[in-house]
């Protein structure tokens, strides 16, 4: 309800981006026969949807179910893994200065370049994919954790000793609802990185997905199927970060 009503009070966020579209596919829509531009370059914008719809169920959807899958697995278990060491180091402070240039390191590192040595290791199936995508997701999730965790009010945690609340009583009940905005953003920032790192590795390895797609029909010049695996990647992208933000709001609900 809150959603809605913010979007009802503030139509514009909506509003703009759909007049936005509308202008670039009618500025595609002049410049494609006034520059002569070939359909196999650049092919008009209905031609691309009528692929998209026709092709969907019959081509697409098996490798958009594989991408699902393997994007939603590897982002849980980085969902797990992060938060659970983030807990468990920030309980050993000397952990933390132990790990902390390790973690700085996965962050900052490109997790696509090392999708070849993962596909040497693992081959090329789903667990690749899945192990890529949880590399890649759990670092921004554990360090935005371990920031939540380390900015728990000293109070609160001063009155919790003082009613003898054991460690695992403190983290659940001030801990861990503190650090939930703080993980969120962790959760964010590891969705994005999460859905590039599984198509990409998609594009280095594998039979079967939505990145494996785009490179068969490139290969083949099919650039019509190719602007339609392009548009199902941009509105899973835009869903994955939608539904991240619901969840957010359902959790979250006193003010931030």
């Amino acid at each position: 309800m809150g959603n809605l009503s913010f979007f009802k009070k503030r139509p514009e966020v909506i509003v703009s981006p759909v007049l936005l579209l509308i202008i670039i596919l009618l500025i595609e829509y002049i410049i494609i026969p006034v520059f002569n531009i070939p359909s196999w370059i650049i092919p008009p914008p209905f031609i691309v949807f009528k692929t998209l719809f026709s092709s969907f169920k019959r081509q697409i959807l098996s490798h958009f179910i594989v991408t699902l899958l393997e994007l939603f697995s590897g982002y849980g278990m980085a969902i797990l893994l992060g938060i659970a060491l983030a807990a468990f180091i920030t309980q050993f402070r000397f952990l933390e200065q132990v790990l902390t240039p390790y973690i700085i390191l996965m962050v900052t590192m490109p997790i696509v370049s090392l999708v070849p040595l993962l596909l040497i290791w693992l081959g090329v199936g789903m667990i690749t994919k899945i192990v890529a995508v949880t590399i890649a997701a759990f670092p921004p999730i554990m360090m935005n954790a371990i920031t939540g965790f380390r900015s728990t009010d000293s109070l609160k945690l001063d009155l919790m000793r003082s009613l003898s609340a054991t460690k695992v009583q403190t983290f659940i009940k001030v801990r861990f609802p503190n650090a939930l905005p703080n993980i969120f953003t962790g959760l964010l920032l590891g969705g994005i990185t999460s859905l590039i790192t599984c198509i990409a590795a998609e594009f280095l390895g594998g039979s079967v997905g939505l990145g494996y797609l785009v490179v068969v029909y490139s290969s083949i010049l099919n650039v019509k199927g190719l602007f339609a695996v392009i548009i199902i990647i941009s509105l899973l992208g835009i869903g994955f970060y939608e539904l991240i933000v619901g969840v957010q709001h359902l959790v979250i609900r006193w003010p931030r």
